[in-house]
């Protein structure tokens, strides 16, 4: 009975370990906007002009980057409650089951119960320690939750502030824009002495000086169109960046890898109906995956590179405390500004990728997601003092390798740590693409493998580099 509970388990248990990794990443990810937001408002009482512009819209990445992450959350926090409720079904169906298979046990001198039996199931085994991680899991995503909450409500009250302040302004400006409109028709009167040769200098006086006015404002709104329309003004790097950080993520979306999953099941399916063989039509299915799973990690890999190479420069070598105080984030808006856009482009890439990579046989990309350092040091994204969270958790990896490499069990923790040393050695670490490469070619990680690649796939990653 314990052991079909424990199978019973495995599902959630799978899904909690997924969403505790995510839970910690965007964790992280507030941790970090958490530390910019600090430094910007510190920033805001003396600024002035451009200066100010350029820290508000900063702080409007950050605002739009975490409402992105909101609707995950919100997602992930009903997700881990649900998991939580069902792991506290099975115990009472467990419950149910006992009073049904086992009659209360006579013992002289107490009442006849099961009670042992039951405390025994329920605190041992696979139920009690489930259900405590559950409710951790579920605890952990709320908290998250509240913090990114909790950050979005002071920025907006931010954006209150500076609205109301620059509303009062428009008052001290009207009387100036009231004496520029009056000059309109000082201009049409000048012009109409023009066009009658009454022409003197007191004319062409009235009708240059309001003409130039009127002149500078316009050129004024047209340079600063984008800013008065409402427009976001970020660095050139970043707006390209974020356009193939938005294009990457739209394509290995859960939502369209899950449309391809069943436009291929379907061809597999249709395949196999029309007197296929099933081996034949599930190495069709695979290669298709394959190709699939081979151009996002290619993607993947040539926008970590092109992200690295727009990194904040790293710091000099420190050899006294003056140098060493000075804040890893720079000392003007300019430098914070780079610091918040890499922030924003890392924790897109980093949260926004497949929910469950176990759905999809994509083990490049799972494991070039897993092993290589694609969170560079600079980004700063870490849980307080501890080190960065992992972007694909172990249960994910687990599942991955056995369901679509036919990895071993026993064989799984090793090769992880055997990739991962790889991913930070200095032939993986070299660039992005490299590190695939090794997989691709040297190792023959791929999807629908047979248990005979493994195995051949496991002993090659032994021989690199004395591994």
């Amino acid at each position: 009975m314990e052991t079909r509970v424990g199978a019973q388990l495995m599902r959630q248990t799978t899904d909690l370990d997924i969403d505790h990794g995510f839970a910690r990443l965007y964790s992280a990810s507030v941790y970090r906007a958490s530390e910019l937001w600090d430094q910007l408002v510190m920033r805001l009482p003396d600024a002035r002009g451009k200066e100010l512009d350029e820290l508000h819209e900063s702080i409007e990445l950050i605002h739009l980057i975490l409402l992105q992450g909101l609707a995950d959350l919100d997602y992930l926090k009903a997700k881990a409650e649900r998991l939580a409720s069902e792991v506290e079904n099975q115990q009472t169906e467990l419950l149910d089951d006992l009073q049904v298979k086992f009659a209360p046990v006579a013992v002289a001198g107490a009442p006849r119960t099961n009670a042992p039996l039951q405390d025994s199931l329920l605190s041992g085994g696979y139920v009690a320690p489930t259900a405590a991680w559950a409710r951790a899991v579920a605890a952990a995503t709320s908290a998250t939750h509240n913090s990114y909450v909790a950050l979005l409500e002071a920025i907006s009250k931010a954006f209150d502030e500076r609205r109301v302040r620059e509303t009062d302004k428009i008052a001290k400006w009207a009387p100036a824009l009231a004496v520029t409109l009056a000059g309109v028709p000082l201009i049409t009167e000048a012009y109409g002495k023009l066009i009658s040769n009454v022409w003197t200098w007191a004319a062409a006086l009235l009708f240059l000086l309001p003409a130039v006015v009127l002149g500078g404002v316009g050129g004024y709104v047209y340079l600063r169109r984008g800013r008065l329309l409402g427009q976001l003004k970020t660095s050139k790097n970043f707006q390209d960046d974020y356009q193939q950080v938005r294009d990457f993520l739209a394509l290995c979306r859960t939502e369209n890898l899950e449309r391809i999953r069943q436009e291929l099941s379907v061809e597999r399916a249709q395949q196999e109906n029309a007197g296929m063989d099933a081996l034949r039509a599930a190495a069709i299915y695979f290669d298709q995956w394959d190709a699939i799973d081979r151009k996002l990690a290619h993607d993947l890999a040539c926008l970590v590179e092109r992200l690295n190479k727009h990194l904040p420069s790293a710091p000099a070598a420190r050899s006294d405390a003056r140098k060493r105080l000075k804040p890893r984030d720079g000392t003007t808006t300019e430098s914070l500004k780079q610091s918040v856009e890499t922030w924003a482009l890392f924790s897109m890439l980093a949260n926004e990728r497949p929910r469950e990579f176990l759905l999809f046989p994509l083990p490049r990309l799972m494991l070039l997601y897993r092993a290589y350092p694609i969170i560079p040091p600079q980004v700063s994204l870490r849980e307080g003092s501890e080190r960065a969270p992992r972007l694909v958790s172990d249960a994910e990896l687990r599942v991955t390798l056995r369901v679509f490499c036919s990895a071993r069990i026993e064989d799984v923790e090793a090769f992880d740590e055997r990739v991962c040393h790889l991913a930070h050695s200095s032939t993986g670490r070299s660039s992005a693409r490299r590190f695939l490469d090794i997989l691709d070619r040297e190792i023959g990680i791929r999807a629908g493998m047979a248990e005979g690649d493994w195995v051949v796939a496991n002993a090659r990653i032994r021989s690199i580099g004395g591994l």
